[in-house]
């Protein structure tokens, strides 16, 4: 009897008209990975179910897909309180979906001194690794040590590491179009002190939403006042703002932990919200629900992205020395509020 030839990848990329990478991506389950569009994965899956593909198995002695060990949370000391719960509650979705003996144990550090945290990035004391809310100097650091554990960047992108993140021009300009649609026009961000690529590309994002509506001279003018997270940062810094000129009719403020702080100010100069000011603030931590007014805010899918950070790790784990860079771009959501309400026509 005639031995039946197995089907190849190749053979499938050529009965779809697709190279042998994009069927060979698709097929591995990683298109959401590399955004492959639908369309193209549904000709794949058609070509592979046409011609009885199947997925090799390997000859070699099976791995064991359930490895042990402690994964660490890498999180700075102002890391909010919601979001880390909502990050647990990823890794632990994933593990115990894929029953993994894995435990989870979060770590704190000062931000800008991740170098500090060295010797607990080592195989002697954990098999995987999240780093959240990074700066520069912290990135800088990842890209240039020579890890010995798999590593996951939640939110920050760093040369030969797995990265999670949000996409934060987007997010930026989406905002500006908000406020744009809102009727104002004399816009100013509010942002944390340290230094940050995805700060900057969200404050980026939104002076272009201005450049493309109001020209480039109301982009360049767009003042940008900075503070430390807290409340008494934000008040700092839209008294700075204030002291500066005329008052803003609209904040785009970057991150949650400030915005208490600049409604307060606001309130102190008798300058309403929504009335007078339009604030948007990213995080849609639970302070926003507090404050009065509430706050529009973009929500950030932290379990979902914590999801994804716990995948790649144990993926890294299945296939030791596999680095894989290539970054996963969520959208974040916005939430719409009393300090900056939809826009009725």
């Amino acid at each position: 009897m005639e031995r039946t030839r197995k089907v190849t990848i190749k053979d499938v990329a050529r009965h779809a008209g697709l190279s042998s990478t994009t069927v060979s991506v698709i097929l591995n389950g990683r298109a959401d990975e590399f955004r492959i569009a639908q369309p193209t994965r549904d000709v794949v899956l058609a070509a592979a179910t046409e011609l009885g593909y199947r997925t090799p198995r390997s000859t070699r002695p099976r791995k064991v897909e359930t490895p042990t060990g402690l994964w660490t949370i890498l999180a700075p000391y102002d890391f909010d309180a919601g979001p880390t719960v909502g990050f647990f509650n990823g890794v632990r979705a994933y593990t115990r979906e894929h029953r993994l003996d894995v435990e989870t144990v979060l770590l704190p550090f000062e931000r800008g001194r991740l170098r500090d945290k060295a010797r607990w990035l080592t195989p002697g004391f954990t098999s995987g690794v999240i780093l959240v809310g990074l700066d520069d100097d912290d990135v800088a650091y990842v890209e240039g040590a020579d890890l010995d554990v798999p590593v996951v960047l939640f939110n920050r992108v760093a040369k030969r590491s797995s990265a999670v993140s949000i996409d934060d021009y987007g997010t930026g300009h989406r905002a500006a179009e908000h406020v744009l649609a809102r009727g104002r026009t004399n816009a100013a961000v509010i942002a944390p002190e340290y230094a940050s690529r995805h700060l900057s590309v969200r404050a980026v994002g939104f002076a272009d939403g201005l450049r493309e509506r109001l020209g480039a001279a109301a982009a360049e003018a767009m003042p940008q006042v900075r503070a430390e997270i807290s409340f008494a940062g934000g008040h700092t810094a839209v008294r700075a703002l204030l002291e500066r000129g005329p008052a803003p009719d609209a904040l785009f403020v970057l991150h949650d932990g400030m915005v208490g702080g600049v409604l307060r100010c606001l309130d102190e100069h008798g300058l309403a919200v929504p009335a007078d000011v339009d604030v948007v603030s990213y995080g849609d931590s639970a302070i926003n629900t507090i404050l009065r007014p509430s706050v529009t805010s973009f929500a950030v899918p932290v379990e979902a992205m914590s999801y994804e950070c716990a995948r790649r790790l144990h993926q890294a784990g299945l296939h030791p020395g596999a680095t894989d860079s290539v970054g996963r771009v969520f959208d974040a959501e916005l939430v719409l509020r009393d300090s900056s309400p939809a826009v009725t026509r």
